[in-house]
């Protein structure tokens, strides 16, 4: 009897936990279906709500990072992207990759300022984002193959939308509080709800009334185009910022904005508009890349390091954001850092001199006197002709103990400042 009683008590456990599991897909089909019509904050109600279910629903806090970062929510996404990846060891990627893959895979722009971001899980193709869909599908048992059969009509509703959604708080996600993040620059914290908080607070989400005429404000964009054109820059800021009231919610417009601004080497104001950029568009690596570049004529080395991740995490393969990350950490003393990013300048462009000298001379002040002479020299055959850049590699030979290459780039660096002089 005793053993009896133990067989029925492990079947019944066995059937609640197989339906437990069924009510947490429903509830994930719930929150795909309501995010790929733009319902977001609906669909992070249900998404939660298969998470209290079942924990270990590595799809699921796929979705919610999704969701997140699509909503601009960074750190809650990050939080979210490291409980899937801790759930599924076979995906063997970082985050910062992981949230490339969603915001080039999944996150999807509206029509229109008016349209909201949607969540689209389409059928698995073959690239990075679909190996990563197929070792979720087999580690799910099938969920996103189910999900890419559904379209995102109104009328595709699944079995358990109800009124429970609404009373679910969704402020707060209990969830994943207190989970240990690594933030871009490398650092560790605990995030509890208060510290979310606290950090909303330090760098708020401005606020922007609705736009008004958005035809209005294309044909503003259009004249400053054509000011631009002309080179009638003060004319084509205040067409820019003219066509901005009309929409505030334009990232091309305030990421346009900014980059006239730098031009015109006004960084202050480009700093206000570039950060708008990146916040009206968090998946656009151009404004990460401007607002940092921004932030270092400033000279704030510090703040520029997390744009530029940014900029690389969405758009690895630019040079001239990997230049810039590391004259950030090259300028904070963090050489070590530094070089690892002017060499995948280099790897990228093998001929970017300003790269080769940075590396150079960070080879040098770690140490690495031979590595350090052997940049240097080959930069000096490179033909070279900058004589601001020669003169610090005559003070490099002369330390490495290179004299006659110091004699050969103090040669060089007379007859460009000769060619420079006539040219003008």
């Amino acid at each position: 009897m005793v053993q009896l009683l133990g067989k029925e008590s492990s079947e019944s456990i066995k059937r609640g936990s197989q339906n437990s599991d069924s009510i947490a897909s429903e509830w994930f089909k719930t929150a795909y279906q309501l995010a790929s019509r733009g319902k977001l904050s609906e669909a992070e109600v249900a998404i939660k709500k298969a998470l209290s279910l079942e924990e270990h629903y590595a799809i699921a806090w796929i979705v919610l990072a999704a969701i997140l970062l699509a909503s601009g929510r960074e750190t809650d996404a990050e939080l979210a992207g490291k409980k899937a990846l801790e759930h599924c060891r076979k995906l063997n990627i970082t985050w910062p990759k992981l949230r490339s893959l969603i915001l080039s895979g999944v996150i999807r722009k509206g029509a229109d300022w008016k349209s909201p971001r949607r969540i689209i899980i389409e059928g698995i193709p073959n690239n990075e984002w679909g190996k990563v869909l197929s070792i979720l599908n087999e580690e799910n048992g099938g969920d996103f193959a189910d999900l890419t059969k559904y379209g995102t009509e109104e009328n595709n509703e699944y079995k358990i939308v109800d009124e429970a959604i609404t009373d679910i708080d969704v402020t707060e996600d209990k969830s994943i509080r207190n989970i240990e993040s690594t933030q871009l620059d490398g650092s560790k914290r605990i995030t509890s709800p208060k510290q979310k908080a606290i950090a909303s607070t330090e760098t708020p989400i401005p606020q922007t009334s609705s736009p008004r005429d958005t035809a209005s404000a294309r044909d503003w964009f259009r004249a400053a185009e054509t000011h631009l054109r002309k080179k009638s820059y003060d004319e084509a800021e205040r067409a820019f910022r003219k066509g901005l009231q009309f929409n505030p919610l334009s990232n091309e417009g305030w990421l346009r904005l900014g980059s006239l601004l730098i031009l015109k080497q006004e960084y202050i104001e480009a700093e206000e508009a570039l950060l708008k950029a990146t916040r009206q568009d968090p998946g656009n690596d151009k404004a990460w890349y401007l607002y940092g570049l921004c932030l270092q004529e400033l000279q704030k080395w510090k703040e520029a390091v997390v744009p530029l991740k940014n900029a690389i995490n969405i758009n690895e393969n630019q040079e001239e954001y990997w230049m810039k990350l590391g004259l950030s950490q090259y300028n904070l003393g963090e050489y070590k850092e530094s070089s690892k990013c002017f060499l995948q300048t280099l790897r990228i462009n093998p001929n970017h001199r300003d790269a080769m000298f940075h590396l150079a001379h960070c080879m040098e002040l770690r140490g690495n006197r031979n590595h350090a002479f052997s940049l240097y020299n080959q930069l000096l055959k490179s033909g070279e002709q900058r004589p601001e850049v020669l003169d610090k590699m005559v003070k490099a030979f002369d330390r490495l103990g290179a004299p006659d290459r110091a004699r050969e780039a103090r040669r060089k660096a007379v007859i460009s400042r000769r060619r420079e002089q006539t040219t003008n």
